[in-house]
């Protein structure tokens, strides 16, 4: 499994994931213990992915921005710019990469995607599931 998949996994599911040197340190509920003993195989492939490096953070912004825009009917352009539900899952991904902390940014990465994916089920369809030039809100 890719480790950045793993990472982001483990973040979602509630594990605490933190480089301490060349230690890779996994806290969490016991019923996660698979899943952070499978994190433990991948250390050395995790380790850089857990110090904050501005290249793999904006690699990560962008591929979750292009995501989030295929979903995206363009119908929906005004009721989007004025839903302020926004705000929090944004705030969320920026404080993540001010803090330079790159298990949060991750976490507040999938987040984001979630949520824009529940909000434009509410929208009108996933995927662009209504029509081009028709808005359903």
């Amino acid at each position: 499994m890719d480790a950045l998949i793993l990472l982001r996994q483990a973040v979602t599911e509630g594990l605490e994931v933190q480089a301490e040197g060349d230690r890779l340190v996994v806290r969490g509920p016991v019923r996660l213990e698979s899943l952070a003993r499978a994190l433990l195989e991948h250390k050395a492939e995790l380790l850089p992915l857990l110090i904050w490096d501005e290249g793999l953070a904006d690699r990560l912004l962008r591929e979750a921005l292009q995501r989030v825009a295929a979903q995206f009917n363009p119908a929906w352009g005004a009721r989007y710019r004025a839903d302020a539900r926004w705000v929090e899952p944004q705030v969320r991904v920026e404080a993540a990469a001010l803090l330079r902390d790159m298990s949060a940014f991750v976490l507040a990465l999938a987040a984001y995607e979630e949520f824009a994916a529940a909000l434009f089920r509410e929208y009108g369809g996933n995927s662009g599931g209504a029509s081009k030039g028709e808005d359903k809100g």
